[in-house]
């Protein structure tokens, strides 16, 4: 899609929320590759954060319904997460409270305001902005949680069906890039904009280790819609697996030194 479509997704989006929330719909942020202005068709997903006046069991049902509805409009996987006014104003324990995804979009908010494509009002100074204390905690623990998440996604029962199996490798293969956003994030406390950038950004601050996995990655997004093979795949399975068991473990003990 290209930056017109993407708008016109945007504009559904809040008018499905509006219709189906009403008055319990707070604001709305575009995230992830929508928000950067890189979607690729075929690969990416469409991310955005809810935010909610009242967080009960009615708002979560409601939002299971917008997503359904997005998702049979647009044959696309939405990644949606819901958090209350009061957590995206002032949170509690927010590196243990809130998701890495939600606490990164809320790290980008602060440089890029214009990602609140709705909001009931103008409430930018008051949203919360990570303090270096929580984007490293939070940046080491969605490591860890991404290295076992991948043990256990490998571990589980077979992907028998194509389709099933093209979309393991898939986590594989975002895993690898976004460990390593949160490794450069974690040190330098830089917010890398785009894969191409992360690879850049890693070869400079971890000479030391080795990239190559995800430069093959970065090939094979590009033509992710005609990967049919299961050998290629199986060979982008293995490489996404060894990169995310040695990274981390590389991350991890950095940490130390």
């Amino acid at each position: 899609m290209n930056g017109l479509e993407l708008d016109r997704v945007k504009r559904f989006i809040i008018k499905t929320l509006k219709n189906v929330l009403k008055d319990n719909l707070f604001a709305v942020v575009s995230v992830g590759s929508m928000a950067w202005g890189n979607y690729k068709e075929s690969w990416s997903d469409i991310d955005i954060l809810i935010v909610v006046e009242k967080m009960d069991l009615e708002a979560k049902h409601n939002i299971a319904i917008v997503l359904n509805i997005l998702e049979k409009r647009y044959k696309k996987h939405f990644g949606i997460n819901i958090i209350s006014k009061q957590e995206f104003n002032n949170p509690a324990l927010p590196a243990i409270s809130l998701e890495g995804k939600t606490l990164q979009a809320l790290l980008e908010l602060k440089m890029f305001p214009d990602r609140i494509i709705f909001c009931k009002e103008k409430i930018i100074n008051r949203i919360y902005a990570p303090t270096k204390k929580d984007i490293k905690m939070y940046s080491i623990s969605n490591i860890a949680m991404f290295l076992l998440r991948n043990r256990r996604i490998l571990s589980s029962r077979k992907a028998e069906a194509f389709k099933d199996y093209k979309n393991i490798i898939a986590k594989g293969m975002r895993a690898s890039f976004i460990i390593t956003k949160l490794a450069i994030q974690y040190f330098i406390f830089y917010t890398c904009s785009n894969n191409k950038e992360v690879i850049q950004k890693a070869e400079e601050l971890f000479p030391d280790f080795n990239f190559k996995t995800l430069k093959i990655n970065l090939k094979t997004i590009d033509r992710w819609n005609k990967a049919r093979g299961r050998s290629q795949l199986n060979s982008l399975l293995k490489l996404n697996d060894s990169f995310i068991e040695n990274f981390s473990h590389y991350v991890f003990k950095k940490t130390k030194k």
